[in-house]
């Protein structure tokens, strides 16, 4: 089978550059197909009265020539380098979207981890809030610190304690002061956050 580089070895050999011809008639009375070298040119003659189609050989083969043949490789190179530098292109694109992505996975678990971190140092979820009303007041036994969420934003800590007078329900508040159980919404019981892992080890000597 001819490839590519046999084509290329055999323009490289320098064979005649042309013009190459195809005569077909009977005065020209030769094999089919068969090329004759004229010093200038090669001629491709056949007799399509005797051999029919293989006139369509001689103009195939004429056509064939060293320029149109070089040409057909130039366009051949030029198309595979196009083709190269795309897909060089799409491969280094791959490249960076696999970056990017590796990128973006590790700021997620990152964040993920920063968000495990700020969970654990509230108190409690907020799922656990319960609303302060004069039924919990009434019927609830309120012992220890809680947290306080108030009704403009606030949220405190404090510890319940029933006071006579007209407004008997509120909370003395860690930090000094008191609220009355109204300007309460929500309450929750305090806990103290967990500290992190290597001061709660020196915590934990120390005590020892």
């Amino acid at each position: 089978m001819t490839t590519h580089k046999a084509i290329r070895e055999a323009l490289e050999a320098g064979p005649t550059e042309g013009p190459w011809i195809s005569q077909q008639g009977q005065n020209q009375m030769v094999n089919p197909g068969t090329t004759i070298h004229h010093g200038r040119g090669w001629g491709v003659y056949s007799d399509a009265d005797e051999h029919g189609p293989d006139g369509a050989d001689a103009a195939f083969i004429a056509a064939c020539n060293p320029a149109a043949i070089r040409a057909l490789l130039a366009d051949l190179d030029a198309k595979t380098a196009e083709v190269e530098r795309e897909t060089a292109g799409r491969r280094e694109a791959q490249e960076q979207l696999y970056a990017a992505r590796e990128r973006h996975t590790a700021e997620v678990k990152k964040l993920q981890a920063e968000i495990g971190r700020l969970q654990a140092l509230r108190p409690v979820a907020m799922t656990e809030w319960q609303q302060l009303d004069a039924a919990r007041l009434n019927s609830e036994e309120f012992t220890g610190l809680y947290w306080l969420a108030m009704k403009y934003g606030e949220v405190a800590v404090g510890e319940y304690e029933w006071r006579q007078g007209w407004n008997p329900h509120g909370f003395n508040l860690i930090d000094g002061g008191r609220v009355g159980a109204s300007e309460v919404t929500h309450t929750i019981p305090f806990v103290k956050p967990a500290l992190p892992h290597g001061i709660a080890q020196k915590e934990r000597d120390h005590d020892c």
